[in-house]
């Protein structure tokens, strides 16, 4: 198990984040808090990863795990192209929570 980095959300530099970066290009996986839970971070094009992270979950493969995007066009290169309804709400409370469900393009593990 590696260690621990702790990082002060409220000031911190970017390059703090290199080593968990890192973990996670290497098919490892990343424990960060949110508001309302800790999540688990993995490559979603690394089928190693991927497995490790259902096993550290307790999931079978046919329980999905969310993805978190940074914007539509990150959706876009992951899921292909968005539906019109889901880029209007994604206009109306992006940056914010919003939860969709999107069919893949089959380009992730």
């Amino acid at each position: 198990m590696s260690n621990p980095i702790l990082i002060n959300s409220h000031s911190f530099n970017i390059s703090e984040l290199q080593p968990a970066v890192k973990e996670i290009h290497s098919g490892g996986i990343v424990m960060f808090p949110t508001d309302t839970l800790y999540g688990l971070a993995v490559d979603p094009r690394n089928w190693n990863a991927i497995e490790r992270l259902f096993t550290v979950k307790g999931r079978t493969a046919s329980n999905a795990v969310p993805m978190i995007c940074a914007d539509q066009e990150q959706v876009e290169r992951e899921v292909g192209l968005m539906p019109d309804l889901a880029k209007e709400l994604s206009k109306l409370f992006w940056p914010g929570p919003l939860t969709m469900v999107l069919d893949g393009n089959g380009s992730m593990a």
